[in-house]
């Protein structure tokens, strides 16, 4: 989480594997894991998607925060798209 904001600055785009994104609220964050986020700032400029699908590429590549969820869970999704 503490990582994320000096690497974006760098021009590096991050891939979070992690729960540290997935909220988009502070106050959720807050409430959920009963500690403060690092940066809330970021909260907001994450997106979530599969890299594999059709379209995904795209999607991220505008965006320097993506989220990729649940990577065990992926493998079920993977098998219904061409």
């Amino acid at each position: 989480m503490n990582m994320a904001n000096a690497l974006i600055e760098q021009g590096i785009k991050v891939i979070d594997i992690s729960a540290d994104f997935r909220l988009t609220s502070a106050e959720q964050f807050t409430e959920w894991y009963e500690m403060k986020h690092s940066s809330p700032d970021l909260l907001h400029e994450s997106v979530y998607g599969l890299p594999e699908m059709r379209g995904q590429r795209e999607k991220f590549s505008m965006h320097n925060l993506l989220l990729i969820r649940d990577v065990i869970l992926h493998r079920y999704f993977l098998v219904c798209f061409p």
